[in-house]
């Protein structure tokens, strides 16, 4: 299984990113979970190290992206 974390605040961006990742596990047949938090610090302070990928949004609110993957 391939896990991915997700910061996004933006719930059309977040339908998007869902869209893209359905489409690509259906065409190449792979198990992907994808896990979604509203901010920055959501994704800090609820991290497990059980992701192989981190999708960071730039600007958020409490905790951007780029704070984020500092912290």
């Amino acid at each position: 299984m391939f896990r991915i974390g997700i910061a996004e605040d933006d719930p059309s961006f977040q339908k998007t990113i869902s869209e893209y990742i359905e489409r690509y596990k259906k065409e190449k047949n792979v198990d992907i979970q994808a896990s979604f938090f509203q901010d920055g610090s959501e994704l800090v302070f609820k991290y497990e190290p059980i992701y192989d990928v981190l999708l960071l949004d730039i600007e958020m609110p409490k905790m951007n992206g780029m704070d984020a993957l500092m912290y």
